[in-house]
């Protein structure tokens, strides 16, 4: 019972709600028997809980999902001459009510003898008005005709067209310190009625280190102008504001330090006329979108503990609400045009494609729900299509579809209709304030392999410039596996180029190939798209077996980095998770899997041929380097993480890899810290497909790398909606 001990739920605040515990309970509250509740239980979906247990199951009801489904019943009630329902009781007096009393009993008889010759008079009236019953029936028709499967049109493009050709000029490869599930992840836009704004990281070498550029471009085409920011680290826009003319962003005046959960920035409204930035008071967030009033802001809020909250505010700072926690790693909100709900997309598997999906909140009680698979979306402003894009796992590649919005005289499930069918990967699309234009990144994908030649210090091309990823030679030298990109397939060849044999096939997708110490096997992080979890697979040196050697039981969790201890232990991490569980080990006799001693907050772990490990330890400024020697059992702090994907050289004692903040291929000596530069900056774009840029040794200790040869624009679509 309520604290107040009142039965009136007027008597209530909207927001509090109390849990009845047992049938008594809710017919006290409801004032009615126990009989009546029962019967409105089974026949008219009265909200009550039922808990199974040893003890055969008791029920439970919420007061403020009772008070709703009394005050809908009441609606259709309103009427004194409306036929009652089945069941319905006479109103007895407040108070508990433990018991039936005799009289409701009685009462409830002679209503449901009342209901039964008020209905057989209502049907003979009809019978004198046949106008009535034509009605009814073509009513009724009218219904069953939005259930019949008629041919509807779909959605279709009609013509394309680049609004901002190459955009690899203006910078926008991912910075190689950032955790993302795509290397163009952080790219965003927003339109007015004349111009697209976008906005991605600076190329390498111009402009402050990880900063970013904001830029403008006319709808009608032309060249694309830039927008001074005094806040240019981690800038992504976040949606256009007509009422302010102005773009929603965040914005940070310095660079952040490295981490897994993104930082909570500051919003700017940023003037399309010219005006100064306004820094939005009081609110610190990550993703954002303002509502169709132009006042009232939704903006996720991410924490380190993997938890995200959704907020809604005014534009101005003020009357901060908190709507709850919503699902870890979900990102991107959007306000239906009519305001009653937000949309926003999950990021699946290893934050990466496989696995998004679009997820659905209203603004009551009601928990986030999923609606189908996919990723980055947003409705037409007249609300009958929400476009978004969709990963198609066995092409690797994004496609974009639209997806029909139910309407009131429409009841059918709608299907999603795919507007576009590769070669081309789609993704981030919106649509023009009109509605009649889409606006889309694309991009077709393709890496070269090069190698740093060691007389002529110039990066010349290897295997041919065949466009792959993940190359690690065999322990004798001989040989070299690597990965293909996009397509994830795993081959084997001479270090020439020469003797290329598959050893894996599509759809299974490989990442991070490490030989065995006797040079027969190799293992890597794979998934396929009906398993898109990563998993540890093990593949023969010939391509005569190939086996998934363990795969988390959960969900979430994505196997990554494996590689093999002198004793023929296997170990490796997941790829991210908050927090860390350590560094994993495989017996691959026994399939046993344990957490390695010791290695509790580590991830990412690198063998040595020699017997030492190297992992990254997760601090509040940023990754550091742990190592482990050979024959120690304490692990020993390197100093920060400065190198992307770092490869122990073939003697053990260096490791080398990118540097996260020059772009530099650098190596660092593990036993005197000195750092030796290998390379400046490669003056090409390099290859990020998970996280970073990834860089390699070959045989030789020479650096191996992959040049971006990808072609990106953003682009302009007409398209046709029914």
């Amino acid at each position: 019972m309520p604290a107040n001990g009142s039965t009136d739920p007027s008597a209530r605040p909207d927001h509090e709600s109390v849990r009845l515990e047992s049938w008594k309970e809710i017919a006290a509250y409801l004032n009615r028997s126990v009989t009546s509740v029962q019967r409105w239980e089974q026949e008219e979906g009265l909200p009550v809980h039922r808990l199974v247990h040893a003890k055969g199951g008791s029920v439970y009801a919420l007061t403020h999902e009772l008070d709703l489904w009394r005050n809908q019943r009441d609606a259709l009630r309103h009427s004194e001459d409306a036929v009652p329902l089945r069941g319905e009781t006479l109103e007895l007096e407040s108070g508990p009510i433990f018991s039936a009393p005799a009289e409701s009993i009685s009462a409830e008889r002679a209503l449901d003898a009342r209901v039964h010759r008020e209905r057989r008079g209502f049907v003979a009236r009809l019978s004198h008005r046949p106008w009535l019953v034509s009605l009814l029936a073509l009513v009724t028709l009218a219904g069953l005709a939005t259930l019949l499967p008629w041919p509807v049109a779909s959605a279709r493009i009609l013509s394309v067209r680049p609004l901002v050709a190459d955009l690899e000029r203006f910078g926008g490869r991912l910075r190689t310190g950032e955790a993302c599930d795509n290397p163009y992840a952080n790219w965003s836009w927003a339109s007015d009625h004349e111009r697209v704004y976008f906005a991605m990281p600076r190329p390498l070498g111009q402009g402050a280190t990880d900063s970013y550029a904001l830029h403008a471009v006319p709808i009608a085409g032309g060249e694309p102008v830039e927008i001074p920011l005094r806040f240019p680290y981690e800038v992504r826009i976040l949606d256009y504001v007509p009422e302010q003319s102005a773009l929603l962003v965040t914005g940070a005046s310095e660079p952040r330090p490295i981490q897994i959960t993104p930082s909570e920035l500051p919003l700017w409204l940023v003037s399309t006329a010219g005006a100064a930035p306004r820094r939005i008071p009081n609110l610190l967030g990550n993703w954002g979108d303002v509502a169709a009033d132009g006042k009232t802001l939704a903006f996720l809020r991410h924490y380190q503990e993997g938890r995200s909250r959704l907020f809604l505010a005014q534009l101005d700072g003020s009357t901060s609400r908190d709507l709850g926690t919503v699902p870890a790693d979900v990102i991107r909100p959007r306000w239906a045009p009519d305001g009653s709900r937000l949309r926003f997309f999950r990021r699946g598997a290893s934050r990466n494609a496989f696995g998004d999906s679009i997820w659905e909140r209203g603004l009551g009680r009601g928990a986030p729900r999923a609606l189908w698979p996919g990723s980055r979306g947003d409705w037409t402003p007249d609300g009958r299509y929400f476009v978004y894009d969709r990963e198609d796992p066995g092409a690797f590649r994004l496609d974009l579809f639209a997806q029909r919005e139910r309407n009131w005289l429409d009841f059918r499930t709608k299907t999603p209709e795919r507007l576009t069918v590769g070669p081309m990967s789609f993704w981030a699309p919106g649509v023009s304030r009109d509605g009649r234009q889409l606006f889309a990144f694309g991009r077709l994908g393709r890496g070269e392999m090069m190698r740093l030649d060691p007389k002529t210090k110039a990066l010349v091309p290897a295997l041919g410039g065949e466009s792959a990823i993940y190359v690690e030679p065999s322990p004798d030298g001989e040989w070299l596996v690597w990965v293909r990109y996009p397509e994830g397939t795993l081959w084997k060849g001479r270090a020439d180029g020469s003797q290329r044999q598959p050893l894996t096939s599509k759809p299974l997708e490989a990442h991070l190939p490490r030989w065995s110490p006797d040079g027969q096997t190799i293992v890597f992080a794979g998934r396929t798209p009906d398993e898109p979890q990563l998993g540890i697979y093990r593949v023969a040196a010939d391509g005569s077996a190939n086996e998934l050697l363990v795969r988390s039981p959960k969900p979430a969790d994505n196997f990554w980095d494996p590689c093999w201890r002198r004793d023929g232990t296997l170990v490796f991490s997941l790829a991210l998770s908050r927090p860390p569980p350590g560094i994993l080990q495989l017996d691959p006799k026994t399939g046993r899997v344990t957490g390695m001693p010791g290695a509790e907050t580590l991830r990412w772990p690198k063998c040595s041929r020699q017997g030492d490990l190297l992992a990254a330890a997760e601090h509040p400024s940023g990754f550091r380097y742990m190592l482990l020697r050979r024959d120690r059992t304490q692990w020993e702090d390197l100093g920060p993480m400065k190198l992307a994907y770092p490869n122990w050289t073939r003697d053990g004692e260096s490791i080398c890899g990118v540097d996260i903040a020059t772009g530099r291929l650098d190596c660092l000596s593990v036993d005197s810290g000195h750092v030796s530069t290998l390379l400046e900056a490669p003056p090409f774009a390099l290859l990020a497909w998970v996280g970073a840029p990834w860089m390699g040794l070959d045989a030789d200790n020479n650096p191996l790398v992959v040049a971006d040869r990808s072609s990106t624009a953003l682009y302009a679509f007409d398209w046709e909606q029914p």
